[in-house]
């Protein structure tokens, strides 16, 4: 067998193997993940540095400036993440300032020289801050014509021989579906209350996962004559209002979300809170 130097490094490394059962597929990815963060092994990174993740920041002063964060501010206009692709994430940004060039003007425009002798379109002028927050919503719509817009100019410019432009415009697109698809899931997880169930290989059991805002917040198990009993359970948690403030999606845990999320659309089945 014919193997990569990493991995015969690895091999050389490896003197032990232990094997744990869970009761399904989604606790394994699960467990895996928080593992890795935990031991930090130098053969399996992907999900290890969640320092480096982030959010795209509209501030709300002084000109709804957008920027990208490690933190997440107290009080923003708009929240975009947590994100775990910081290079795609600034692309998005960055196609955000192509738009309107001085997002990032820190200028009082009475104070402006720039805007006095004509110089700037005045993008920090309140009419315009309007327009530029109605332009990132609108990017960010579900049925947004922006990315077939973008792909169309990307195919004008290729078709024109101007691959520079073609390409920092596909770096654009990259960026601004990466964001797009990451807004989608989070909303879609923030609006639903739901329950899980997954079967537990090799049983009669099943296992049933409360979500809430996209984390797991209780778990059960039972057989399946007991599930109205269980989801009846479940219900009366979601009853105390103080529970949805508590269960947040974080950058700490945007990796299991997301694991998470994948089960939610195409293997378990789901019963409504």
């Amino acid at each position: 067998i014919k193997r990569g130097h990493k991995i015969q490094q690895m091999l050389v490394r490896l003197w032990d193997v232990e094997v744990y059962y869970t009761d399904t597929e989604l606790d394994a990815l699960l467990l895996e993940c928080k593992w890795i963060k935990f031991y930090r092994p130098p053969y399996n990174t992907a999900l290890m540095h969640t320092e480096r993740y982030g959010y795209l920041i509209v501030e709300s002063s002084p000109h709804y400036r957008i920027r990208w964060s490690k933190t997440r501010p107290e009080k923003a206009l708009r929240v975009i993440g947590p994100l775990t692709q910081p290079r795609l994430s600034r692309q998005a940004q960055a196609f955000f300032e192509s738009q309107y060039p001085f997002m990032c003007c820190k200028n009082k425009i009475e104070e402006c020289m720039k805007n006095t002798f004509g110089k700037c379109e005045g993008y920090c002028a309140q009419d315009v801050r309007a327009q530029r927050l109605d332009f990132i919503d609108q990017a960010l719509a579900k049925e947004s014509p922006l990315p077939a817009k973008l792909m169309t100019q990307i195919e004008g410019y290729s078709e024109a021989w101007e691959f520079e432009k073609a390409g920092t415009y596909y770096e654009y697109l990259r960026g601004l579906n990466y964001i797009r698809g990451m807004y989608e899931m989070l909303e879609r997880l923030e609006s639903q209350s739901l329950i899980g169930r997954l079967p537990i290989q090799g049983t009669l059991f099943y296992k049933y996962y409360l979500i809430l805002n996209g984390v797991i917040y209780h778990i059960c198990v039972g057989m399946a004559y007991e599930e109205a009993e269980i989801v009846e359970h479940l219900r009366t948690l979601t009853q105390d209002k103080k529970v949805r403030y508590k269960v947040r999606v974080l950058k700490e845990n945007i990796d299991e979300v997301k694991i998470l999320y994948s089960f939610i659309e195409r293997k378990m089945y789901r019963i409504e809170v």
